[in-house]
């Protein structure tokens, strides 16, 4: 179990780091602050992972039966981690090109959990990295339990990034906007170069050991 833990780790590290997830959960803990925005906030982070629940479900009920049955699995597995990787090489090329346009939003109430649900269905280099973390999981042909656990861990790792901001919010609120400050500062200025640089390097590590898997 630890040594599957430490495979899928730097991927769910990756996943973690999604500039547009933090800035969006400190945009709403910044709409006039209070308990109302926490709870808003709350509410985004238990859409997101609801989501994340359900994708990991997915592939636990749906992909890990086929594993001990399938015949060129090895060959398979290594397809599946090069579409990956260049699927995420894509996304960061894509996303370094196109600039998505600011569209002006009606004011209305917004049920967030269902935005954050949303968010992490659109947020596909998160998305795929996280898929491909779980792909290890299930390949690992772990029990159950230790299986579960596992998608626990990847769903906390996931989703950390995102839910210091709320974290600091409750349990610090006087100090939160001094400490938040700098990090918001920082992730608008940086947040998507660093995630873009750190996107390639798992594409790439998804890549090659597609391909080394394949080579046998």
């Amino acid at each position: 179990m630890s040594e599957t833990l430490i495979r899928v780790l730097p991927l769910v590290l990756g996943a973690a780091i999604s500039p547009s997830g933090i800035l969006l959960v400190m945009g709403i803990l910044s709409r006039g602050g209070g308990e109302n925005q926490r709870r808003k906030a709350f509410s985004f982070l238990v859409g997101s992972t609801v989501f994340l629940v359900i994708v990991a479900m997915v592939i636990l009920f749906l992909i890990k039966p086929v594993v001990p049955s399938a015949v060129h699995h090895g060959k398979l597995s290594g397809v599946i981690d090069i579409v990956l990787g260049g699927l995420i090489a894509l996304v960061v090329v894509w996303s370094a090109i196109f600039k998505r346009a600011k569209a002006k939003r009606k004011k209305r109430k917004i049920p967030y959990a269902a935005v954050g649900f949303s968010f992490m269905l659109l947020n596909t280099s998160t998305l795929v990295l996280f898929v491909a973390a779980c792909k290890i999981v299930v390949e690992g042909r772990l029990g159950l339990p230790e299986t579960i656990s596992l998608f626990l861990v990847l769903i906390a790792v996931t989703l950390s990034l995102m839910a210091f901001p709320v974290m600091i919010s409750y349990t610090m609120p006087r100090q939160s906007e001094r400490i938040l400050g700098p990090i918001t500062s920082f992730m608008s200025r940086y947040g998507n170069q660093v995630a873009r640089v750190y996107f390639l390097l798992m594409a790439a590590y998804l890549a090659v050991h597609g391909v080394l898997i394949l080579r046998g």
